[in-house]
């Protein structure tokens, strides 16, 4: 992958970490909505990353996204392993995309706040992993409440993680 623009690679990563986190919960967990702060199930933080991406690769090829034009699939917030195969397929085709070597420059109408706005595939894949990193942490608080094991840097922004790392 050694030519594939840093911002695919990135993507690649988020959801690989998504998946790994996915893949280790418990079920209970999961599903679980009794927890306090209002914010959702964990399933349902998953489900919503997973509608983003899934729009994104449905406008693509018009050049019009819709973020929210969601189907809301309540399968993904209550079957765990649908959702690990789901985030495989997504990683899968995003690599296998990767290799086309992409125009990350192209031009791409976006939906937002009732209005349409241009932007590009690199913004809307960085929009992707800003939004992603957003939903783990909640998913992070949530798992700590819970008290289940939440991998170190998992749902901490990548300039937060170079900042800690920095001397």
């Amino acid at each position: 992958m050694s030519d594939v623009p840093l911002v695919i690679i990135d993507n690649i990563y988020f959801l690989e970490q998504g998946k790994s986190v996915l893949s280790k919960m418990r079920d209970d967990a999961y599903t679980c909505t009794q927890v306090p702060f209002e914010l959702g199930g964990i399933g349902r933080h998953f489900r919503h990353v997973l509608d983003h991406y899934a729009l994104f690769w449905k406008g693509f090829d018009g050049g019009v996204i819709n973020y929210d034009d969601r189907e809301r699939d309540i399968e993904i917030e209550h079957k765990r392993r649908h959702a690990v195969l789901l985030f495989e397929t997504i990683k899968h085709d995003l690599s296998n995309w990767a290799q086309t070597q992409p125009n990350l420059d192209r031009t791409l109408r976006v939906w937002h706040n009732g209005t349409w706005c241009q932007s590009s595939v690199g913004r809307e894949l960085q929009h992707l992993i800003n939004h992603t990193v957003h939903h783990y942490a909640f998913v992070a608080l949530i798992l700590g409440v819970l008290d289940e094991d939440v991998e170190d840097g998992f749902g901490v922004a990548p300039s937060t993680l170079a900042a800690q790392m920095a001397p």
